[in-house]
């Protein structure tokens, strides 16, 4: 992939490694309460991959996406013997708003005052990491975009297919699909062509699929 190495690692015997699978880890723990104790080793496995990779590898900087549980992981490598690499931590949202509680507070906390540098993908979450006690000089806003201007750029050689709607992601809540599946019946009311075309797969997958029937959606 464009000279990307992708380094896996094992936490639990194949079949039990459901932690991060579909909806992400906040949502497969609510489904299955059994899985919060694939955490402990998920946590301690990730940890010793990194140290392994910053001595063999030389890293200059790691890039912890997520300040739990990656950006605490690489905070604790810096606890390690060759594990001082300087870090950057990025929240999306789902770590900021949705791991809640005093002990969790004070892991962010710790996080952000052994980061270099940390990174929200909104404004709106600015405030929300400076209340943490996070250093307001190193938080930068950088939103998850994309290169229109020279990477991804529209062909104009190419036909467009007209009245289409893309919804591209996971199927989980965040996400918002079963808000645009609601609103629907009335955008083709007044755009009777319109066509809703979903990509993506998720734990609200078969929900979704009913709640498109129930609202007569099936060919849209």
């Amino acid at each position: 992939m464009d000279g990307v190495e992708i380094v896996r690692y094992r936490y639990a015997p194949v079949r039990w490694q459901t932690l991060v699978n579909d909806g992400g880890i906040v949502s497969n723990l609510r489904q299955a309460r059994w899985r919060w104790l694939l955490v402990p080793s998920f946590m301690l496995m990730q940890l010793l991959m990194a140290w392994r990779l910053v001595r063999s590898e030389q890293v200059d900087v790691i890039h912890a996406h997520w300040l739990i549980p990656q950006g605490f992981v690489a905070a604790m490598l810096r606890a390690l013997p060759g594990g001082r690499a300087p870090f950057v931590v990025t929240s999306h949202g789902a770590d900021l708003y949705a791991l809640r509680g005093r002990i969790l507070a004070a892991v962010k906390r710790f996080v952000l005052r052994r980061c270099d540098a940390a990174t929200v993908v909104s404004s709106a979450m600015l405030d929300s990491l400076r209340g943490l006690g996070g250093d307001a000089s190193k938080i930068s806003v950088l939103s998850m975009g994309v290169d229109l201007s020279e990477r991804f750029v529209l062909n104009p050689a190419v036909t467009r297919r007209q009245n289409e709607l893309l919804f591209v992601g996971r199927l989980v809540e965040k996400k918002g699909l079963p808000l645009l599946l609601e609103a629907l019946p009335q955008i083709r009311a007044a755009a009777p062509n319109i066509q809703l075309t979903v990509v993506g797969f998720g734990p609200q997958e078969a929900m979704l699929k009913v709640r498109v029937t129930q609202l007569g959606l099936d060919e849209v």
